[in-house]
């Protein structure tokens, strides 16, 4: 029977962020427009997982090709919130909702879901299996200054080709 470890980390991954509470979930999904959140084809907050990168976690164990190895997933988790209805970014639908708390909220939320799913952890190795490799968000000088966070999370996996 074959088996994906990649696949099975952001399937769950993605089964995970659709517990959070946002109003649109996907997978790899383009750029969120801003003709579909007016025509409200795209809810928000919206939250997306981008199938990532992978990279050696380090040197193959034993000979070969078909050697296991470990290798380290890297997901991109986005966070796309309701754009605010002032420059100041403090106001939405009329009252006080600044924007940096609750990317922040939301950030907590995602890395809680991840970090503490026994069925994740159990796909991953125990040591490193699970890191927070940072997050860089459009609130910063050039940004879009909407809301939207980008969070990077590596997943540390036994990659076995026999499996295949």
């Amino acid at each position: 029977m074959s088996r994906d470890r990649r696949e099975e980390i952001i399937v769950r991954s993605e089964a995970l962020l659709n517990t959070l509470g946002a109003a649109s979930v996907w997978r790899d999904r383009g750029e969120i427009t801003d003709t579909e959140v007016e025509e409200q084809i795209v809810r928000l907050p919206a939250l997306v997982v981008l199938d990532g990168i992978q990279v050696p976690y380090q040197p193959t164990k034993g000979k070969g090709l078909r050697a296991p190895t470990y290798l380290t997933l890297i997901p991109q988790f986005w966070i796309v919130l309701k754009p605010r209805d002032d420059l100041a970014n403090l106001m939405l639908a009329g009252q006080k909702n600044p924007i940096g708390p609750e990317l922040s909220a939301w950030r907590i939320k995602l890395l809680r879901a991840l970090y503490y799913d026994e069925a994740l952890n159990g796909m991953v190795t125990s040591e490193d299996g699970i890191t927070y490799l940072g997050d860089e968000t459009d609130m910063q000088t050039g940004g879009l200054m909407l809301g939207q966070m980008k969070i990077d999370i590596g997943f540390t996996y036994l990659f076995d080709p026999r499996e295949l």
